[in-house]
């Protein structure tokens, strides 16, 4: 499989990635293994999963998360996989009030890293974004984490380009590594916003020059019914 490395990282990533919303859920921990483990005899490297996974099933909360902690235990090496979870998502039943503050997003990662069995993810991504929280405030909290070992680079999921380019520029003149890519809906097909939910953000023309333009990376969502690792430009 091909790899590519990650702009603004040191992390080498295979072009397929592999999401894992129901995974030890909807699909069960002997095929879900059965997938993960073909994926990386493959040549795959790039794990997502995300806090929030599954739990629009019954029982389904944190499944995702601990069936990869589960993997990661029997199979006692993570050498060579890039680890990528999410945090900051609303609770579904409120999904118009945000979790974006500092005690939010560190609950959500250090309840992830708990169910992961892990120190830290190579990757951390804000799900959603509170337009209501200055992004300086956000970005040094995600610099603590990064100081902290805890991440090794963060990213933004359904972020619009205007508050993507605010982060940017924050994250200069705080001197803070910012974000290195963005997991929005991104596809070769124009997306009809009406269609999907209210709360996901879209890589429209004008946000992919934007990537280019400085170098961030696109790991599409919902791109073909599979997480696509694409750098563009």
């Amino acid at each position: 499989m091909r790899t590519r490395l990650i702009p603004h990282t040191n992390l080498e990533a295979s072009a397929l990635c592999l999401g894992t919303a129901e995974f030890g859920s909807a699909v069960d921990d002997s095929l879900s293994a059965a997938i993960v483990n073909r994926y990386i005899e493959a040549g795959g490297n790039v794990l997502d999963t995300a806090q929030v996974y599954a739990a629009w099933l019954p029982g389904g909360s944190h499944r995702s998360e601990e069936f990869l902690g589960r993997w990661l235990r029997e199979h006692k090496s993570r050498n060579g996989l890039i680890l990528s979870t999410k945090g900051a998502h609303p609770r579904l039943d409120s999904m118009d009030t945000p979790r974006m503050s500092k005690k939010d997003v560190e609950f959500d990662l250090n309840s992830s890293l708990q169910r992961l069995g892990v120190d830290h993810v190579d990757l951390y991504w804000l799900h959603r974004d509170d337009p209501a929280t200055p992004v300086e405030e956000i970005l040094l909290t995600l610099e603590e984490f990064r100081q902290a070992g805890k991440i090794g680079y963060a990213g933004f999921s359904n972020w619009t380009q205007a508050r993507a380019e605010a982060a940017r520029v924050a994250a200069a003149k705080l001197g803070v590594a910012g974000f290195i890519g963005s997991q929005n809906q991104w596809s070769l097909a124009k997306a009809d916003a009406a269609k999907g939910d209210p709360t996901w953000a879209y890589i429209d023309e004008s946000f992919a020059k934007w990537h280019a333009q400085y170098g961030l990376t696109a790991f599409s969502l919902y791109s073909s019914s599979k997480r696509v690792f694409s750098a563009i430009g």
